[in-house]
């Protein structure tokens, strides 16, 4: 965490350490969520930005390279298992809703407007649509 209200004199706040290698991450309020690499998708609480904690974590997901947020579902570039769906609106603890299987490696996600953009590595550029309300009954 990263004080900037003086952008000639930024100031380090606070530091959580992950398990793995942070790749990319996602803000939304209070909730930070963490593309950990090998180690998973990482929530983190950011109520207290002088002391972040890491409230949950989905680690059976293999490799995360990229998160994106819309509303309370979490979007994740999985490398070679594709796209994976998560509920977050209990950001303690995510359920996996869904996956999409990308034909090489989810390497990029974003999403906006209900739809979902990946980058796999070999395949292009995905676009899909997404309805959160039949995903997050």
């Amino acid at each position: 965490m990263v004080d900037v209200g003086d952008p000639l004199a930024p100031r380090r706040i606070a530091r959580i350490d992950t398990p793995g290698s942070s790749w990319r991450v996602a803000v939304d309020g209070d909730t930070v969520l963490v593309a950990d690499w090998e180690g998973g998708v990482r929530v983190i609480d950011i109520a207290r930005p002088e002391d972040p904690i890491e409230v949950a974590a989905v680690t059976e997901v293999g490799i995360s390279r990229d998160v994106s947020l819309i509303g309370d579902l979490a979007v994740v570039a999985q490398d070679a298992h594709g796209l994976l769906l998560l509920d977050l609106s209990q950001p303690s603890t995510p359920e996996i809703m869904a996956h999409f299987d990308t034909p090489d490696a989810a390497y990029g996600v974003d999403g906006t407007n209900g739809r979902v953009y990946v980058a796999d590595r070999l395949g292009g550029l995905f676009v899909l649509t997404l309805d959160i309300h039949k995903v997050l009954r």
